[in-house]
């Protein structure tokens, strides 16, 4: 509090959370514990946030290789990285993590209510793998209703590593890229439904591997300083 009103970029986003095969394909391993459910259609979890960061820049140079194959024009890489450090290419056009106000406005889906389904948490179980309906695992993406905009999973299943470092929101900055800390949004399926609220801000160290926290796939013109 208070909200602020902020304007964002235009900019694309995955409508589920990156499958474990699809990690799997791209890394060549599998973080996800079994404990939570194993499947190829499943949302990864146990990952970090540098290894979403690396998935989403080798995702990016795969995907160039093709391009250049097919004499088309590569991706650039969003991410550069110098041994723990990372950095933000401006301008990138490959995959990235979207920012937190990203997250937010692609969550909410033009509504100004706690979820994006409205005030009431009873109906929570249509929208969400959560505490109430999970029975204590992840299920496959895209198996509740969609939000507004055909966004599956954004509320529930597993939490969803962003691009911000976790702070206190600066009011003239858009993106927070400095800090120890990453933010993770969206709840998890083990989650009650006021921890899967559009506003609700979890926060994680980025090189831990959180057994509840995966990630989407955003594209786009990249945050503004």
């Amino acid at each position: 509090m208070p909200q602020r009103l902020i304007e964002i970029p235009a900019f694309s986003l995955c409508q589920t959370e990156v499958t474990q095969g699809q990690y799997e394909a791209v890394m060549g391993e599998r973080p996800s514990t079994c404990d939570f459910g194993c499947g190829d259609e499943l949302p990864v979890h146990n990952v970090s946030w540098r290894g979403a960061v690396d998935y989403l820049n080798k995702l990016t140079a795969l995907e160039s290789e093709a391009l250049a194959a097919l004499g088309e024009a590569p991706l650039t890489a969003c991410y550069g990285v110098n041994g723990e450090e990372m950095t933000w290419t401006a301008g990138c056009t490959g995959y990235r993590l979207p920012t937190e106000a990203e997250w937010e406005y692609a969550a909410r889906a033009g509504t100004t209510t706690s979820w994006s389904f409205g005030e009431d948490p009873d109906v929570a179980g249509e929208y969400a793998w959560y505490f109430g309906n999970a029975r204590g695992t992840v299920h496959t993406v895209g198996g509740k209703n969609a939000n507004p905009w055909g966004l599956y999973d954004l509320h529930g299943n597993v939490r969803e590593w962003v691009w911000d470092a976790y702070d206190s929101y600066k009011s003239d900055k858009v993106v927070n890229s400095e800090g120890d800390h990453r933010a993770l949004r969206g709840g998890a399926f083990y989650n009650t439904p006021r921890f899967l609220r559009a506003a609700y801000r979890f926060r994680v160290m980025s090189v831990d591997q959180d057994r509840n926290a995966g990630f989407r796939c955003a594209r786009g013109p990249g945050p503004q300083r």
